[in-house]
């Protein structure tokens, strides 16, 4: 028992430790906000502004560029996965009492944003992205693949595996099913949504964070 204890508390201590490395000028970082994670920032005038009773833990943070923002409201909550930035003028923001087990949030490409509303609740290994990363061509190379903003709303819950692509909106109180690959907008408010490509499957719905017998 007391073995464990001490294996418990060790395991608590390496944790709580983050990893910092900052290449850059006027990088503002809120660090008491961050729990367990690895930060790298190459670039200058970059900011990760996180609220009241709101946290990053366990989590990458990747930014390689200049004035890039992470925006954490009240009470939101990232618990893994990874947080990345890459190019100028791209933005995160997570809206209040928003929470997200775990995610690879990608933001790429010059005046990107990724805005996720309210209250939303994301369960693991989600992916969500403005940008392919790379170039698609067109005959007469062309590049037909730019990226494109990202808008979540309000109450909405990603299940498992759920990737969003770029360019996508999803209304308010909206649930979108495990392993669903959403690639064009669901705009109806209090509805179920999956596949792949995610298309909706029942309206006139909503849900709640706890199990209501």
């Amino acid at each position: 028992m007391i073995f464990n204890r001490i294996l418990f508390s060790i395991s608590y201590r390496i944790n709580k430790l983050n990893r910092f490395l900052i290449k850059g000028s006027n990088n503002i970082v809120d660090k008491k906000k961050l729990i367990g994670c690895v930060l790298e920032i190459y670039g200058n005038d970059n900011q990760i502004m996180i609220a009241r009773n709101a946290k990053i833990m366990n989590t990458r943070i990747f930014i390689k560029g200049n004035h890039c923002r992470v925006i954490l409201h009240e009470s939101a909550f990232v618990k893994g996965g990874e947080i990345w930035l890459e190019d100028n003028n791209t933005e995160i923001h997570l809206g209040e009492k928003t929470t997200i087990e775990s995610a690879h949030i990608a933001v790429c490409e010059n005046n990107s944003k990724i805005s996720i509303g309210k209250e939303c609740m994301f369960a693991h290994n989600v992916e969500i992205r403005t940008s392919d990363s790379h170039s698609i061509l067109d005959e007469n190379g062309i590049r037909i693949n730019k990226a494109a903003d990202v808008s979540i709303g309000n109450n909405v819950w990603l299940g498992s595996r759920t990737m969003v692509l770029k360019g996508v909106k999803i209304a308010d109180n909206t649930i979108i099913g495990a392993g669903s690959i959403v690639t064009k907008n669901i705009e109806t408010s209090n509805s179920l949504s999956v596949g792949s490509p995610a298309c909706v499957v029942r309206e006139k719905i909503t849900w709640k964070r706890e199990r209501i017998n």
